[in-house]
């Protein structure tokens, strides 16, 4: 199982800093950066694509940003899992919705705060995650988790979480509560410093910001 695991790419920022001609330079640099790491998951012939959240820096999209990604994955094919952030958390009628409607094929994306799962036959995966559906998060969805019985799939966690804190508002997600879950991989977003490994094991990763954008 070869898995690629993006996020926090805050496509479409502001930029306010750098003035019109600026900020759209670095936006577009942003969508080529998106494109890339498509080619990545087609050159390494990946078997799933793990976006933790942040895809988007806000709720808002353009519309060149949002009929890139339809298009990249309708053409790249392979199996997208995506897990809305506290920057572009789910709204029904928003931005994720009507990719979900789009993608309906293609695109395996978390829609709600509590764990959900999405079970991979062709792939014997099972992937489990939530979404924000709000700028805060206050709980974590893995507190009460209940994991259906092993049926002998890899089980695949993707979120955007936040492991340093108990009382953080963004998805205060313990290592504890990753282990007891049995999750043979968490790819997890939100600290913008990529993570080598959060366990001891290595199967707890952070992918990190690409542009090293820090706060």
């Amino acid at each position: 199982m070869r898995l690629l695991h993006t996020g926090d790419l805050h496509l479409d920022s502001a930029f306010c800093a750098y003035g019109q001609r600026g900020a759209e330079q670095q936006r577009e640099a942003g969508r080529d950066t998106l494109r890339r790491i498509f080619e990545c998951a087609e050159s390494e012939k990946c078997d799933m694509i793990l976006i933790a959240g942040d895809l988007f820096d806000g709720r808002f999209v353009s519309p060149a940003t949002e009929e890139l990604f339809c298009e990249l994955v309708e053409k790249t094919n392979i199996p997208t899992v995506l897990s809305p952030g506290n920057h572009d958390w789910y709204t029904e009628g928003g931005i994720y919705s009507r990719l979900a409607a789009k993608l309906s094929d293609k695109l395996i994306l978390f829609s709600s705060s509590e764990l959900q799962m999405f079970e991979l036959d062709a792939l014997r995966v099972r992937v489990f995650g939530y979404a924000f559906g709000s700028a805060v998060l206050s709980h974590s969805p893995l507190s009460d988790a209940n994991i259906p019985e092993d049926n002998g799939y890899l089980k695949i966690f993707c979120g955007h979480a936040d492991l340093s804190s108990p009382v953080s508002r963004y998805a205060p997600v313990t290592l504890g509560e990753i282990e007891r879950c049995g999750f043979d991989y968490a790819a997890l977003g939100h600290i913008h410093n990529r993570g080598e490994q959060e366990d001891s094991r290595g199967r707890v990763r952070y992918c990190g910001f690409c542009e090293g954008r820090s706060f």
